[in-house]
């Protein structure tokens, strides 16, 4: 696939420009390579993107009520402002990048893995607003420098 692609459902992606992924209920999907921005769209339901992917630009998900999104590369995982009950970024080989505007978890909670380094560019919120009292913003690295908040 070239360009820009816009498709319902996928197992595994390889794209050489932008991906959009838009689904009326969950997108699974395995082992990618985006040389573009990836934008993900589910229906009220969960994005699973994980694998051996490798997104060169911005990641984008939008809809979803569980994310998890995984890279394995030596790119920086970049992830652009959500919402959603619960979220998950893991970035193997790198390390994971917020941009300015809201992370929200409004039933879980957030988790960051990496193997390098996480860090909020620009400005980024972090919120949720579970009624659990032990519900909180979590970070968990393999090495290097990471925070837990």
């Amino acid at each position: 696939m070239n360009g820009s692609e816009r498709f319902r459902r996928a197992y595994a992606a390889f794209v050489a420009g932008d991906l959009d992924i838009t689904s009326a209920a969950d997108i699974r999907l395995g082992t990618s390579a985006v040389t573009g921005t990836s934008r993900f769209e589910a229906g009220n339901a969960p994005a699973i993107i994980n694998g051996n992917n490798d997104f060169v630009g911005l990641v984008t998900v939008t809809g979803a009520n569980e994310v998890w999104v995984a890279q394995n590369s030596l790119n920086p995982l970049r992830v652009a402002p959500l919402s959603a009950d619960f979220m998950f970024f893991d970035s193997r080989q790198s390390n994971v990048q917020l941009s300015a505007g809201t992370y929200a978890a409004t039933a879980g909670n957030i988790r960051i893995r990496c193997s390098r380094s996480w860090r909020m560019r620009s400005g980024p919120r972090i919120s949720e607003s579970s009624p659990a009292a032990n519900r909180r913003v979590i970070s968990i690295c393999q090495s290097r420098s990471c925070a837990v908040t």
